[in-house]
């Protein structure tokens, strides 16, 4: 029997090209074996220009994609991007965008190339392939991955794909990220990584399928022919450099941007940190006793999550989330796919900012995670619609931990603490148009945040979210031509940053009036923040401001108009904000970024106000923020009097004339000293410990922490057999470890607690 030939390189199967990979990077290191950057040695401007060349194609994808598409979320904000991946899946250049597709995309081809799709299914030239499916690879249901194959003489030499986040999935209510999910089968249409095309024309199939399962049918299906014109611009660029450049040239030089970028980023760790163990901790808070879910899922839960990273003398990051608590049946569950695109996004916004992040920068790090916990579920029918949620809160902590690192090494001005991401709107009803079902996620607020505070300044101002660079609010005009909303204001919201010595920037609340629609329900997917804010600040600085929603059902807007008196176009007084002072009718108002389905139906006329934004934490002692600073803010309207007092100790006085405010450097040393004073006379930290402990011993802790603490002291070993379920392949080195290999003993310890210590639960 002759031996099979295949689609790669010297006609080797694509398996066969995979298995070369691991086998070289296993015996040196190095990706691909190349221990000798021969091309960036010799001719690194030639390099530089085939770089680039890559770079503006992809680039020209993404813009061609953005003007085909008919999505919002496409056109206005931009939540897609494009990518290059060699043969085997790894990403060589990505466009702007969203960074966390940059390991994710890939892993898709890997994932095929595994169950043997060259020879089974078939990749040929003009084929059209798609997966949106988180078992396989991805963030979540919304976003979709088209992938296109890129031949060369018949040999298979790249795949171009493109990501791009859908409006509606087809999913238990209306929009892309659902709340009330809880199993598998309520996330929505999954795509399995299947052939939808061919001769680059979609299947008539697929069309079907997409009309029969998806509320906006036309909308999916011109972002998929957005997607596919993006990637048949990227292979036609891709056939001309390999005709510039030659297809030696052109397979070396891939392999050598990606082995560059690798060394760059332990270079960029080496300069800019000190190696070490850096922790820290965060709740994940399940609340799903209010929600449309079936009642045995009607549960709160509080999850531990502790972040651990190590910093090795070569510049590797290794994380560690020993003590994580258990998955659940709720939407918020991670795979170990997805925390690699969480650690994508995080080290673009903070270290590897160069513009050349590819599989390289993931191969200089490693995680360790520990099986059947919320990071590694060890069932598949879990939801995980909303994987999302866990890793911008995990990853947000971890970027100010980070920052530690920066400080340790000096580096004060590459500090921008961690953001934690916010929440879109969810739309189901009948919209103004008379279409019903419909559904579409509005992503305006998350664009609207501000981000952590920085080392040497305060944070940026409603520009910040941590999945993409590009934060985007959109046009309130093209949001209106979708849903049935009109704006009445946007305005950022005093008091809405953290406060320190340099604040965290502000964010912007909205507030609209339902219009045109006879009814439809609104959801706010979960922000897993609502009781324990995040440890994003740093050096005394405060925590993350809460996110908050509201709305007036049946107001007396109509009357207002008539009469020609003021509408509402700001929350006002946090303390009786506008909304109930102002207009009549039902007020519901909720805080904190819980997952949540608002109890009405809300129709024309109705009102919605809403801040449901990014945030980050302070840096440093609010009583040392320079008053100038203060003065600023209380200049522009987003500082109150009352928080600059209290919060700052800086006195201040409106003076009408000039119409600024005016600080009283005086009394606001007096203020600062008085403060001081004050906490000087509070408990040493060792008084606090034996207190804290004694509290521990006698199990004075409410049964949700009980539980959530319990769960993370849990030590189990792997099953003698088990199925990992989730694709891990493709960039990063990942290790399945047991529960309990060292947190539980550390909490222990540090506590003085006795040897397998656990808190007595009250039986329900």
């Amino acid at each position: 029997m002759s031996a099979r030939t295949g689609i790669g390189e010297g006609s080797r199967t694509l398996q066969q090209m995979v298995d070369e990979s691991e086998r070289l990077w296993e015996e040196t290191e190095c990706y691909y074996g190349l221990e000798e950057l021969k091309l960036a040695t010799e001719d690194p401007l030639k390099l530089e220009l085939f770089h680039s060349r890559v770079l503006s194609a992809l680039q020209a994808g993404r813009e061609t994609t953005r003007m085909i598409s008919a999505s919002p979320l496409v056109r206005e904000v931009a939540e897609l991007c494009c990518g290059l991946y060699t043969p085997e899946g790894h990403c060589i250049a990505q466009s702007t965008g969203i960074a966390g597709h940059i390991p994710v995309m890939g892993q898709v081809v890997n994932w095929m190339i595994r169950q043997n799709y060259e020879e089974e299914v078939g990749i040929n030239e003009g084929d059209l392939f798609c997966c949106n499916d988180n078992i396989i690879a991805g963030m979540h249901s919304a976003d979709v991955y088209d992938l296109t194959p890129v031949f060369w003489e018949g040999e298979l030499v790249a795949w171009a794909v493109t990501a791009i986040m859908e409006p509606e999935i087809g999913a238990i209510t209306p929009g892309t990220m659902p709340a009330s999910a809880t199993e598998r089968f309520a996330d929505g249409f999954h795509i399995c990584a299947e052939k939808i095309g061919t001769n680059d024309l979609l299947s008539k199939t697929f069309e079907i399928r997409c009309r029969l399962l998806l509320r906006l049918a036309d909308m999916v299906l011109l972002d998929r022919k957005g997607a596919q014109a993006a990637n048949l611009k990227i292979r036609e660029e891709m056939k001309a450099t390999i005709h510039e450049f030659g297809i030696d040239y052109f397979r070396r030089a891939t392999r050598e941007l990606i082995e560059s970028e690798r060394r760059a980023q332990l270079a960029r760790v080496r300069t800019r940190t000190v190696p070490g163990r850096y922790r820290n901790i965060l709740v994940e808070q399940q609340m799903y006793s209010h929600m449309p879910v079936p009642p045995i899922h009607a549960k709160d839960e509080f999850i531990l999550v502790p972040v651990e990273f190590t910093i090795e003398p070569s510049g590797k990051y290794i994380f560690d989330f020993d003590g994580i608590g258990p998955w659940g049946w709720h939407p918020t569950n991670c795979t170990p796919s997805a925390l690699l695109g969480g650690l994508s996004v995080s080290l673009v916004q903070s270290i590897a900012h160069t513009g050349t992040a590819n599989t390289g920068t993931l191969l200089a790090t490693e995680l360790a995670v520990p099986y059947d916990t919320m990071f590694w579920p060890s069932n598949r029918f879990i939801s995980t619609n909303l994987t999302w949620v866990p890793i911008v809160t995990t990853f947000g902590t971890w970027m100010s931990t980070q920052c530690r690192a920066f400080f340790s090494r000096g580096f004060r001005e590459e500090i921008m603490l961690g953001a934690i991401g916010g929440a879109g709107l969810e739309f189901g009803g009948k919209n103004q148009f008379g279409m019903e079902p419909f559904g579409f996620l509005m992503t305006e607020s998350p664009g609207t945040g501000g981000s952590g505070a920085c080392g040497i300044r305060d944070g940026v101002d409603n520009g910040f979210v941590i999945y993409t660079p590009e934060a985007d609010a959109g046009n309130c005009e093209v949001w209106e031509l979708i849903l049935p909303i009109v704006w009445l204001g946007r305005k950022m919201q005093p008091d809405s940053a953290a406060p320190g010595r340099y604040r965290s920037g502000y964010s912007i609340n909205s507030t609209f009036m339902l219009y045109r629609t006879p009814g439809v329900f609104v959801g706010v997917p979960p922000g897993n923040v609502e009781y324990i804010p995040m440890n994003t600040s740093m050096f005394g600085g405060y925590p993350m401001v809460h996110n908050w929603s509201a709305y007036v059902k049946e107001p007396n807007l109509q009357q207002l108009i008539e009469e020609r008196k003021p509408l509402i176009h700001e929350r006002g007084d946090p303390r009786n904000p506008d909304i109930k002072t102002r207009l009549g009718g039902k007020v519901c108002g909720f805080y904190g970024p819980s997952a949540r389905v608002f109890d009405d139906v809300l129709k024309h006329g109705d009102i919605i106000q809403v801040c449901v934004h990014s945030n980050g934490g302070g840096y440093g002692d609010p009583i040392e923020r320079d008053p100038r600073l203060a003065k600023k803010d209380l200049d522009n309207g987003v500082l109150s009097l009352e928080i600059c007092r209290k919060v700052y100790c800086i006195e201040a006085r409106f003076d009408p004339d000039t119409d600024e405010w005016v600080i009283d450097e005086q009394k606001t040393r007096e203020l600062r000293k008085q403060e001081r004073e004050r906490r000087l006379k509070k408990m040493s930290v060792a008084e606090w410990w034996q207190k804290s402990q004694k509290k521990l011993v006698q199990g004075d802790l409410p049964p949700i922490l009980k539980r959530m603490y319990n769960n993370s002291l849990k030590v189990e070993e792997l099953p003698q057999t088990f199925d990992l379920i989730w694709n891990t392949a493709s960039g990063g080195n990942f290790r399945c470890t047991p529960k309990g290999q060292r947190w539980p003993g550390e909490f222990r310890a540090f506590w003085n607690l006795p040897e397998g210590f656990a808190f007595q639960e009250e039986r329900s």
